[in-house]
């Protein structure tokens, strides 16, 4: 009999939950590795480690809305930073206006700048993950930068979202 429990491989199927979202990370040896490697490139090459990173982020999420492994995804590094920069410039076209406001309020003292500043500073943290698991399935950069288009996913999404 073996000391080792079977767990069930974790994939889009998969319930969310807090334990499942830990454990698909290191649910193989695989995955294991990819998570090493990545480590290491943002040690080793700091700042475009970060752009790889998210890249490999976005392929291995494509694979994964495709009905493939995610695993190995460290490949066509080029193709990896690309994707990096395009969600990361998603990322400040989405936070730019709200940090700017937040700059101005904190600046002039101003409650009305920073009442302002908040929502949009929502908005972007709420759209970002949509536009992100969206500009996944294609890898078509106006999921991202049609920001009524990625508000309008994520109200699709309603509760499950």
């Amino acid at each position: 009999m073996s000391t080792t429990e079977e767990r069930p491989v974790i994939d889009l199927s998969t319930p969310l939950s807090m334990e499942s979202s830990f454990r698909f990370p290191l649910q193989s040896a695989d995955s294991r590795r990819e998570i090493l490697w990545g480590a290491a490139l943002l040690v080793l090459l700091p700042g475009i480690g970060w752009f790889l990173n998210m890249g490999h982020r976005i392929v291995v999420v494509h694979r994964m809305q495709h009905g493939q492994l995610p695993w190995p995804a460290w490949h066509d590094y080029g193709r990896l930073f690309r994707h990096g920069v395009i969600v990361a410039g998603g990322m400040l076209y989405y936070y730019v206006p709200g940090f700017t406001f937040a700059y101005a309020a904190w600046h002039f003292d101003s409650a009305l700048l920073a009442f302002v500043a908040a929502p949009l500073l929502l908005a972007a943290t709420i759209a970002i993950p949509g536009y992100m698991s969206h500009y996944c399935q294609e890898f078509d950069p106006a999921e991202i930068y049609d920001p009524l288009r990625a508000l309008r996913r994520c109200i699709e999404g309603g509760g499950a979202y």
